[in-house]
């Protein structure tokens, strides 16, 4: 029988290490593992959300750690799938002024119609972390820091509608 963890701080976990099922179960939780991956990443991100979870993403931590992130590497590449960005948008959310300042570094791109209504959320780092939550508006999601080969899969998924989506006429009018 496995041992599920319900950590409150997820700072002292470490990607690529095996832990017991670990869970987040509210915004802060997830906000915490979310930090704890951006902080670890070291080549990419890639983010599949409806409206960029401003209760988790939209805050001066998340923040530096993406600023630090993408100064870390020549390389280092962050991707974002969002299905709605106009609240976004309109409320000033901290990831579309990044993408502003670190357009080489940060894409977003509005999904393709024909996913938008993708029930779930997900994050993955260097392709071997990742956060998924099944149900995007709610907060229950798990963490996983070794999951290669989920990450694997949903890689493929992503790059299917990366490349399927492009960015919208909302973002493309901020970035001019």
């Amino acid at each position: 029988m496995s041992h599920i963890q319900y950590p409150d701080n997820f700072s002292k976990f470490l990607i690529g290490k095996k832990y017991p099922s670990l869970k987040a179960e509210n915004s802060k939780t997830n906000a915490s593992a979310v930090l704890s991956l951006i902080s670890q990443a070291r080549h990419n991100i890639d983010l599949f959300t409806p409206d960029l979870d401003p209760r988790i993403l939209n805050s001066k931590k998340i923040a530096q750690a993406i600023t630090h992130f993408v100064k870390v590497s020549p390389n280092s590449r962050f991707r974002i799938l969002v299905s709605d960005p106009s609240i976004a948008i309109k409320q000033g959310h901290q990831l579309i002024e990044l993408a502003r300042r670190f357009s080489s570094f940060i894409s977003i791109r509005e999904t393709n119609e024909e996913y938008r209504t993708t029930p779930f959320n997900l994050m993955m780092v260097d392709s071997k972390a990742l956060i998924f939550r099944p149900h995007a508006n709610e907060y229950q999601a798990i963490v996983d820091y070794n999951a290669s080969y989920d990450c694997r899969r949903h890689l493929e998924f992503f790059n299917l509608v990366w490349e399927r989506s492009e960015s919208s006429t909302e973002m493309r009018q901020l970035f001019i």
